[in-house]
């Protein structure tokens, strides 16, 4: 991945607020940890990679469009179970049987996790909910992975198992976190913004 000269800003009542002012960065790894105290822009810099804000200025290059996002917020449908949850991303959802590959894969995924897949999100706990949109990003037939403080609200046994899956997908990965242990956990580069 290579970012050159990325510029960012915004208006906040009429002042212009600076987030990146000629950014650049350039890595090899398969997995950055993008570090940085709250508010220092590392939720809007996966989204520019993401292709999901557009820049000011500058440009990210060699990362594939082709990515799976994990937002901050989980993004469920309450009104679903887990299993619809992780199978929404099938690429034929109208489609979706129970007996489909679908359900093999959004079942296979969600007991990795340790989650019953008949569970409604409505009686899941928050680090439940943070499983199965993790889960539902790996499900997702992409090239990479973009995600946002993926492990919050997770033990530490749990981020553990968690992160083992991240890296068993042997592709790209994004990753905002305050966690040194979740950036040691997944065996990442680090890269600190301020």
């Amino acid at each position: 991945m290579k970012i050159e000269n990325l510029r960012f800003s915004y208006f906040d009542n009429g002042t212009e607020k600076n987030i990146f002012n000629g950014l650049n960065l350039q890595s090899d790894s398969g997995i950055i940890c993008f570090m940085g105290p709250s508010g220092c822009g590392k939720t809007t810099l996966l989204h520019i990679i993401a292709g999901l804000i557009r820049p000011c200025d500058g440009t990210v290059s060699n990362f594939p469009a082709n990515c799976s996002v994990m937002f901050q917020e989980d993004r469920l449908l309450p009104w679903l179970n887990a299993w619809a949850n992780v199978a929404l991303v099938d690429k034929d959802r109208r489609n979706i049987r129970r007996n489909s590959q679908t359900t093999d894969k959004a079942s296979s995924v969600l007991k990795e996790f340790g989650i019953d897949p008949e569970m409604p999100i409505s009686s899941m706990s928050g680090g439940m909910k943070r499983r199965v949109a993790l889960a539902r990003a790996l499900a997702f037939e992409s090239e990479a992975l973009i995600l946002d403080e993926p492990f919050k609200g997770l033990d530490e046994d749990l981020m553990q198992k968690c992160a083992a899956l991240v890296k068993a997908q042997e592709k790209p990965v994004l990753v905002s976190t305050h966690s040194e242990a979740e950036a040691k956990a997944l065996g990442a580069q680090i890269i600190r913004l301020s």
